[in-house]
């Protein structure tokens, strides 16, 4: 379904992915939680119930989860939410840190979005990114996204309000790209 990219396999996240993706989050705490806030205090037992969550919202139809992997390692994750009422989506991504600064997620995001147009009938996507973060925002810009604005203070992360820069894509746009 998807194209490796490089030695990196994208692929949707199956229940049975639990163990390798909690690994991957255990030992990047502290790099990911910066702009990711539940992973600081993430349990087993809470992402139990959020791969069922993942789950309920893939078989609904909102939404679901990619993984990337690489040599039996996870090094991170896409996850896409569809609002199939106004036919637009929104991608959200992460790396661990050994894993940035490849192009890995700029490839993986262009794939994704290339998905979404063409299998989920959708007009429009969406992608938010703190506006500190330097390596996330680069990857809309890179791929033509369109700089919408900023949400003011509308993410807490770690017990900060955090602005968000919000891009976009239509699908028009995409169809010309």
């Amino acid at each position: 379904m998807f194209k490796n990219i490089d030695n990196v396999t994208m692929r949707f996240i199956t229940r049975e992915d639990k163990p390798i993706i909690y690994k991957a989050i255990d030992e990047n705490r502290d790099f990911l939680g910066v702009y990711v806030d539940f992973i600081k205090d993430i349990t087993e037992k809470d992402f139990d119930s959020l791969i069922k969550n993942w789950e309920a919202i893939q078989i609904l139809g909102r939404g679901f989860q990619v993984g990337l992997f690489e040599n039996d390692e996870y090094i991170g994750q896409c996850n896409v939410s569809i609002d199939t009422y106004d036919n637009r989506g929104e991608i959200g991504y992460w790396l661990v840190k050994g894993a940035t600064g490849k192009g890995i997620m700029t490839r993986a995001v262009e794939q994704l979005t290339s998905f979404i147009f063409r299998f989920h009938d959708l007009n429009k996507i969406t992608i938010k990114c703190v506006d500190t973060n330097e390596k996330s925002l680069a990857i809309p810009k890179r791929l033509g996204f369109i700089y919408e604005g900023t949400l003011r203070e509308h993410q807490k992360i770690n017990g900060v309000y955090r602005d968000l820069q919000v891009f976009s894509k239509l699908r028009r746009e995409w169809e010309i790209d």
